[in-house]
């Protein structure tokens, strides 16, 4: 996730990370791994998720808090940048 800021085109960057890195990969790791296993990587990949997010939305900026971060887990068909449904 860390390389996609990389490419410099956030439009490319949203539908990289929503096509690789979406929840169904990690719900796919929850059903098949102990749970005793998975509670660090879920952390792990929460922080890389929201840092991604945050470098796509205000590129690395100052202004991305807990509701800017709420209003992009929306579903796009309201209005967010990432689809938790996808």
């Amino acid at each position: 996730m860390g390389r996609l800021k990389c490419l410099k085109d956030p439009q490319s960057e949203l539908l990289l990370l929503r096509s690789c890195m979406g929840v169904a990969k990690l719900l796919f790791g929850l059903r098949t791994c102990q749970p005793s296993y998975v509670g660090e990587a879920v952390s792990v990949f929460d922080k890389g998720l929201r840092n991604t997010i945050e470098d796509i939305v205000v590129c690395g900026g100052a202004f991305f808090g807990d509701l800017q971060w709420r209003l992009a887990s929306l579903p796009t068909r309201f209005g967010g940048a990432w689809d938790l449904l996808s």
